[in-house]
């Protein structure tokens, strides 16, 4: 689940799929090569980065930070049969 900040709490926000959102796109991720996938993921993990940073950033200085960051992405998983 992902949180949205309000005056003073937390609200948990129901997570919605951006990349796993049909069985044909899961299966099209099942059948990247292990270094497509790893590629992908580093910049999946980058990108999140930068948006949890834009978040901090807008929680400790609003006004220099209006814009929170975006919700993290997910990474492509990795199934442990590729890692032998």
């Amino acid at each position: 689940m992902t949180n949205t900040m309000t005056d003073s709490a937390v609200t948990p926000q129901p997570h919605v799929p951006h990349t796993h959102t049909s069985p044909a796109i899961i299966q099209l991720l099942k059948n990247l090569s292990l270094p497509n996938v790893l590629q992908r993921n580093k910049k999946i993990e980058a990108g999140n980065d930068a948006r949890s940073t834009k978040t901090l950033n807008n929680a400790l200085d609003l006004a220099g930070h209006p814009q929170p960051g975006s919700e993290v992405a997910s990474l492509i998983t990795i199934d442990p049969e590729d890692l032998a």
